[in-house]
């Protein structure tokens, strides 16, 4: 991924590569203690600029030349990183090995079911564009908004061998002629299928 800064990173299973434009320069432990593995599974850049790093060993978060490290005693429910996904009003969420967690100024919240959420385990995660966040489960798929999880009701139209990947699509980007309440059409696929809900309505590719 490509940071505001013009930096290029990339993340490896021996660190963190940054291609300045000229030359390649790797991050790891040894270089950069700080970082909590040398793993990286995901990378995500924030509104306020600076570079979240997931890792198989816990987050780190790179800002004005400070990397900072956050593992299960700042309240992530597992160290291992699957995802990172940031809201349209700014606030982070994180999918572990463990579950998921929103940040809460330096430490993390986990989520679990007494907070709404269904007890299977995640498949998928994504940020709709409009302040929700959607999150695919074994047990169902739930959207957060306002401060709260709903369930939208949409399992007879997924999938029916499960919810691998989320994306939520701007309409503006689909073509003019699109017009919802929602603003964005959402992408739902598993290994063999690809749906486009929009409005409470399915199109479905195999």
């Amino acid at each position: 991924m490509q940071t505001r800064n013009g930096f290029v990173w990339m993340g490896t299973e021996a660190g963190l590569v940054r291609f300045d434009g000229n030359s390649f320069a790797v991050l790891d432990k040894n270089s950069t203690p700080a970082l909590p593995g040398n793993d990286v599974r995901c990378l995500l850049e924030t509104k306020d600029g600076a570079l979240w790093i997931g890792t198989s060993d816990g987050l780190a978060r790179w800002k004005d030349g400070v990397v900072t490290a956050f593992t299960t005693p700042e309240g992530l429910p597992g160290d291992g990183i699957r995802a990172l996904v940031e809201s349209a009003n700014g606030g982070l969420w994180v999918w572990t090995d463990g579950g998921l967690a929103r940040q809460d100024w330096e430490r993390f919240l986990a989520i679990t079911a007494a907070d709404g959420l269904p007890s299977g385990g995640i498949t998928a995660v994504t940020a709709d564009g409009v302040g929700g966040l959607w999150v695919a489960t074994t047990e169902g798929m739930v959207r957060y908004r306002n401060g709260r999880w709903t369930r939208p009701g949409l399992e007879a139209l997924l999938p029916r061998d499960g919810v691998a990947l989320i994306c939520a699509l701007p309409l503006h980007e689909l073509g003019d002629s699109l017009k919802s309440i929602e603003q964005y059409a959402l992408a739902v696929a598993s290994k063999s299928t690809l749906v486009l809900l929009l409005n409470g309505y399915a199109a479905e590719h195999r």
